[in-house]
């Protein structure tokens, strides 16, 4: 079994493995609408910007988008992939009557909220695959829309296979400046994942082999603040959130977030934010 792993491994070329190695590891995919549009001209989306990723898919016809100084066409076994907060205009294709379309608004980012889309130096993508893709397509918009969890899953997996492939077959990326410490970044995923658990800034270093001097320093060199207050602000920042958008009590929310004790999460929440829980969810309802 290892030997086929390894024959796996080496039929991907080294930077291929690493890119996708970061794509898969390193980024979150959260979508927030999967949609199937019908349009006709003289239809056209004017000039706006959107804080969030957008890829369009065409079945039948033509759709163009303009963004940075360029025009992008794209027809069925195509698409186009707009990153965050860029600019654009999109248009039925020159001489094309009618289209429709699947759009995918999502956030694929990394622990530091960049953008996955900024490191594409292309905005033009083809699919691999055929009628097949554009099947599964129809049907991720239907799951998406029932509102389980399902779809969000299935999604996330389509759009990562879907930029993997791009690399894959050579698509540009822009250079990544590697400024975060590969074990900082574990721990940042890590805490990201599993804040609710039982971590320890102890059993972070022990994983990273590093001592608690050594973890913590390298640490702070690298987030700007010390892993037990960085921990405990993801955690409180988590609670604000439940606090916000639930009926929950608070012993509840200090348990999800990952508190001991409600007494611990009350003392803690007021320190940070000069308010207790109840009376940040009181002020929060009120705006």
């Amino acid at each position: 079994m290892a030997e086929e792993s390894d024959k796996l491994t080496a039929a991907l070329e080294p930077e291929h493995s690493e890119r996708v190695q970061w794509i898969i590891g390193e980024f979150k995919v959260d979508i927030l609408t999967v949609i199937c549009w019908r349009l006709a001209r003289p239809w056209s989306l004017p000039w706006r910007k959107v804080n969030d990723s957008f890829f369009l898919f065409p079945l039948k016809g033509q759709i163009k988008v303009s963004s940075e100084g360029k025009v992008h066409t794209a027809e069925r076994g195509e698409f186009i992939m707009l990153r965050d907060n860029v600019e654009h205009m999109v248009e039925l294709g020159d001489g094309c009557d009618s289209v429709e379309m699947i759009a995918i608004h999502c956030h694929i980012t990394n622990v530091w909220r960049v953008p996955l889309l900024d490191f594409f130096a292309e905005a033009m993508g083809r699919l691999r695959g055929g009628d097949a893709v554009l099947d599964e397509l129809c049907s991720l918009v239907t799951v998406f829309n029932t509102g389980d969890q399902s779809g969000q899953i299935w999604g996330a997996a389509f759009l990562k296979t879907l930029l993997v492939n791009e690399v894959l077959n050579g698509a540009r990326l822009h250079p990544r400046e590697e400024e975060l410490d590969h074990r900082i970044s574990k721990s940042l995923l890590k805490i990201r994942d599993f804040y609710s658990q039982d971590i320890s800034v102890e059993s972070l270093a022990s994983e990273n082999k590093l001592s608690l001097v050594q973890f913590r320093k390298l640490f702070r060199l690298h987030v700007g603040v010390g892993p037990k207050k960085y921990l405990i602000q993801y955690r409180l920042n988590a609670a604000k959130k439940l606090l916000q958008e639930s009926d929950l009590s608070l012993k509840e929310i200090s348990g999800m977030v990952g508190f001991q004790s409600v007494q611990y999460f009350h003392a803690v929440f007021r320190a940070n934010f000069r308010c207790t829980p109840n009376e940040f969810r009181y002020n929060s309802k009120q705006i």
